[in-house]
């Protein structure tokens, strides 16, 4: 990425825009350029740590594969084994800053060919693997079966082609067990940085992302990326959608510098980050402003930014 430095001054600065193509372009103040240098040489890219990024499931057709409470009692109710499969789901405008708000929604988790989809000789649409399916799940075969029209209309070039009719468009089937770990979950659009560490195995569908590490304190990540110096940053490096708000989609994600430090620096943002999760547990309403400047000013001092460059930072949008 370049930057382009537009000097403050009188007489207006002229860009030829045949210059610019071909290269993904950043324009900034001096004083701007100054603050993202000063980020990016003390910071490592999100991208080099030990962390994987993914999108959440996409269905293809919601109103088949999310349900609610009721409706996932009954298909229980029906057939027990129907739980089996039935997720609870984490939608991305149910996910806040430190915290959700379940909206008992529950995801029909269903992938190409299954039950059969760990027999590797099944490639395409397998009419075995639905007379499968319709035999081991009945109750949810049942309830798909009513929306048989929409789920085959999809995608025409891989449905009934690459998987059967009954299954998830984009089912996550390499990494469907990182759901299951603990992981750092947020919208793909806002207006604002909301992560979440989520700990409670839910799944998330295609307006999200999470992130996941084996070795990784995902506390000291989640403290650091719900900052204002991160905030700010991503508001001069991606794109924004034209509505106020911005897209905080893997490509700019991974981009951004997360400070390295010592297991003794990251200590008290891990503690203020945990307290953040806890407070919001106890009250979904509580007010964490306090614990948020504390890992700001933290963050600040990692970056080694100055008092101007931070008041910068704190009236950016």
């Amino acid at each position: 990425v370049k930057d382009i430095i537009a000097e403050k001054s009188l007489r207006p600065q002229l860009i030829i825009q045949s210059t610019l193509e071909g290269d993904s372009w950043i324009i900034l103040n001096k004083l701007e350029a100054q603050i993202l240098n000063k980020m990016n040489s003390i910071g490592t890219p999100l991208k080099d740590w030990d962390i994987s990024i993914y999108r959440g499931v996409l269905t293809g057709f919601n109103e088949a594969f999310i349900i609610d409470t009721e409706t996932k009692d009954k298909l229980i109710q029906d057939d027990p084994k129907s739980e089996e499969i039935i997720k609870p789901l984490l939608r991305g405008r149910d996910i806040k800053r430190y915290s959700y708000e379940f909206a008992d929604k529950y995801l029909l988790f269903i992938p190409w060919h299954f039950p059969l989809h760990k027999n590797e000789n099944i490639s395409g649409n397998s009419l075995e693997a639905e007379q499968e399916f319709e035999k081991q799940y009945p109750a949810i075969y049942k309830h798909l079966l009513q929306y048989k029209d929409q789920l085959s209309a999809r995608n025409k070039a891989e449905t009934g082609i690459r998987y059967e009719w009954y299954a998830l468009q984009r089912c996550a089937a390499t990494y469907y067990e990182e759901f299951n770990k603990p992981k750092i979950c947020w919208i793909e659009i806002c207006d604002n940085n909301q992560f979440h560490l989520d700990t409670s195995k839910m799944y998330n569908e295609a307006t999200s992302f999470i992130m996941t590490s084996d070795t990784m304190n995902l506390y000291y990540l989640l403290g650091i990326l719900n900052s204002k110096s991160i905030k700010w940053c991503l508001h001069r490096i991606s794109a924004a959608t034209g509505t106020g708000t911005f897209r905080w989609k893997k490509v700019w994600v991974e981009k951004l510098p997360i400070p390295t430090t010592t297991p003794e620096q990251q200590a008290p943002i891990i503690a203020l980050a945990q307290a953040c999760i806890t407070t919001k547990e106890k009250d979904k309403n509580a007010d964490i402003s306090s614990l948020q400047n504390q890992i700001d000013k933290l963050v600040y001092q990692l970056y080694g930014l100055s008092a101007e460059e931070v008041e910068i930072v704190e009236g950016g949008k």
